[in-house]
């Protein structure tokens, strides 16, 4: 069980930026050049900031007890 839970988590993780993808150019569709890179600009900024926070206080973060 514990090796199909791993997998799993490892796989979710390889397909989400390909998922994310098409779905920001689905939503996208119809805006402008500018507007595209500004929300492409705040997801990235929000991305960074959960990923250091992740990084830094990650450990103190209790999922499952």
């Amino acid at each position: 069980m514990d090796f199909f839970i791993s997998t799993f988590i490892k796989m979710f993780f390889i397909m989400t930026p390909f998922f994310v993808l098409s779905v920001f150019l689905t939503i996208t569709n119809e805006a402008t050049l500018h507007d595209k890179r500004k929300l492409a600009i705040k997801v990235t900024f929000s991305v960074m900031v959960i990923a250091l926070v992740l990084l830094f206080f990650g450990q103190h973060i209790e999922f499952f007890d």
